[in-house]
């Protein structure tokens, strides 16, 4: 808990400056990002190595390294890789933070994603740098989302009702390869 509230604490001081959630959502971060993001502790086996693909503020990925994930957070915008160095220091999370997801190797890891892009471009991410498996947050266009990416790609998929999203869901996908 005390990794929880410096992280809170942390995400809040640097928002205006990095753009990492929207102003709405500060008050209510435990509700609307937190909790959301600890739902994939349930389809994430403890022995992968997480790749959070467009980490942002660390949701979902550093949420899970505080959970004792060993993760990549992949962020494009060094205001946020910045924020996510320091609250993996402050907080003594195992986290190992790059600006280019498409310079690391993913063999043995599981791809997550909370407002990356569409579930093609993750699929296409993970194709680029070995990853087959992934636990993705999506909302609801996610049906759609999902139609499409099987014009594209071949995989196992599972879905799971989300828990704080009536209209999203929790996508499972396996054994990912570009047709």
């Amino acid at each position: 808990m005390d990794k929880l509230y410096k992280y809170i604490d942390e995400l809040k001081k640097w928002n205006e400056y990095a753009g990492l959630i929207q102003e709405r959502d500060i008050c209510n971060v435990i509700n609307r990002h937190i909790i959301d993001c600890l739902q994939l502790c349930s389809f994430v086996q403890r022995d992968r190595i997480v790749l959070d693909i467009g980490s942002g503020a660390g949701l979902p990925g550093f949420v899970l390294g505080m959970c004792g994930y060993h993760v990549l957070l992949s962020e494009i915008n060094e205001k946020k890789r910045s924020f996510l160095r320091h609250v993996s220091d402050i907080c003594g999370v195992d986290a190992y933070v790059c600006g280019d997801v498409y310079k690391l190797c993913g063999s043995g890891m599981v791809a997550v994603s909370r407002a990356f892009g569409s579930l093609s471009e993750l699929c296409d991410v993970m194709c680029c740098v070995g990853v087959s498996s992934g636990v993705f947050l999506k909302g609801k266009k996610w049906c759609e989302e999902l139609s499409n990416a099987y014009n594209y790609f071949d995989f196992s998929c599972k879905t799971y009702p989300s828990m704080t999203n009536n209209d999203g869901v929790i996508i499972c996908l396996d054994n990912v390869v570009r047709r």
